[in-house]
């Protein structure tokens, strides 16, 4: 058996304005882990009369996410709050919050580990949790780093040990910052390899590493969603409905590995949100 360390982006993010009296609410659905079965749960908090803050709603809002039955980690202190979990996560939007999925968020890259514990039926490449089985143990590495070039081609390494490697989905998240940017992550393919060396029946070295490449669409997830919402958008129900097809031809092309084709529809994206809803 050999290691086989896995790497995806989370993060959906949930963003909202503080106000007294009012209603937020969402439906999220997932893979509950109790029953085994697919469910929609609706996330409901009407804030107090009086004295709400963005720390008050975050809160409440991340008590109610993390006591879901679902596989998932809701955190932050004001907006937005952040939403990690499975692949079975998905969040829609109903009233007074906006949703980004983890591609649309261009604040913060999210990686998340998916290696899991080694299982000799399900997962004979995952990380070992005795020193019985075949792999590596997370306790056996000494150095774990991510290597990430950006849409513009440049290059940036960064140590996220001791926080990575995981067997239990533990995640990293990579600020603009951290990548030269000073505010938001541009939209576009990112390289993103995920390495782990350490030290392993007796030799030293890379126990294994991953490259993926990483899609971020924050900018026309804006745009597309101010074009749904304001009144004052310049343009007609034609419009939205076309850029929300090419949209999701977007994201089908990069889910079926179509970097090409997503590219090339990311680039008109761009090219109409410059010219709709001053976005």
């Amino acid at each position: 058996m050999a290691l086989q360390v896995k790497i995806k982006l989370d993060g959906w993010s949930i963003c909202f304005t503080a106000s007294n009296s009012t209603v937020y609410n969402f439906n999220v659905s997932g893979l509950n882990t109790i029953t085994g079965l697919t469910q929609e749960i609706e996330v409901y908090y009407e804030s107090p009369a009086s004295g709400t803050t963005e720390a008050t709603v975050a809160n409440q809002l991340v008590t109610l996410l993390n006591a879901l039955p679902f596989n998932l980690n809701a955190t932050g202190v004001s907006s937005p709050v952040f939403v990690y979990g499975d692949s079975t996560i998905s969040i829609t939007a109903l009233n007074n919050v906006t949703v980004a999925p983890p591609g649309g968020n261009s604040d913060v890259m999210t990686i998340t580990e998916t290696t899991s514990a080694y299982n000799p039926v399900s997962n004979v490449t995952g990380w070992g949790t005795s020193g019985l089985d075949p792999n590596p143990q997370t306790s056996d590495a000494s150095q774990a780093t991510l290597y990430i070039v950006t849409p513009t081609g440049t290059s940036h390494t960064i140590s996220v040990y001791p926080t990575l490697p995981s067997n239990s989905f533990g995640g990293y998240s990579v600020s603009p910052s951290a990548l030269g940017y000073t505010s938001k992550l541009p939209d576009g393919y990112y390289q993103v390899q995920y390495e782990v060396q350490g030290t392993f029946g007796g030799n030293s070295g890379v126990l294994s590493s991953e490259k993926k490449q990483i899609l971020l669409y924050g900018s026309v997830y804006c745009c597309i969603q101010k074009m749904s919402i304001q009144d004052d958008c310049e343009c007609d129900d034609s419009d939205l409905e076309d850029m929300l097809l090419l949209f999701e031809a977007m994201k089908a092309a990069d889910e079926c590995c179509d970097i090409v084709c997503a590219k090339k529809i990311l680039n008109e994206l761009t090219r109409r949100c410059a010219k709709k809803c001053n976005c």
